[in-house]
């Protein structure tokens, strides 16, 4: 599970969060920045999304990371599928983007 950006976004003024029309734009191939529950941010590649984009399926694109949180090891590894809501993401980026770098 995720962490709410939108409602550490409302807690804190510091944390900045993409618009609801940023979000409507991202499509298969675009990655997202979630926070895995241990506050470290993983990035993930989107590989299929709902037609109304209220959840995208992605693939973490990141470093293995893990950390013990609440007396739970939770582990996302480069290659793990999750589920992503839009309420859940910090940041993005463009598949465009990506190629350029």
């Amino acid at each position: 599970m995720f962490r709410d950006a939108r409602k550490l976004a409302e807690q804190d003024p510091e944390v900045q969060v993409p618009s609801t029309e940023e979000l409507d734009t991202l499509n298969v191939w675009d990655c997202v920045k979630v926070d895995g529950d241990c506050r470290e941010y993983i990035w993930a590649r989107i590989i299929d999304l709902d037609d109304n984009r209220r959840f995208f399926r992605c693939d973490v694109i990141s470093e293995p990371v893990g950390h013990k949180y609440q007396s739970v090891l939770l582990q996302y590894k480069f290659g793990d599928e999750v589920v992503v809501y839009p309420h859940q993401i910090f940041d993005f980026k463009y598949a465009e983007a990506l190629e350029e770098e």
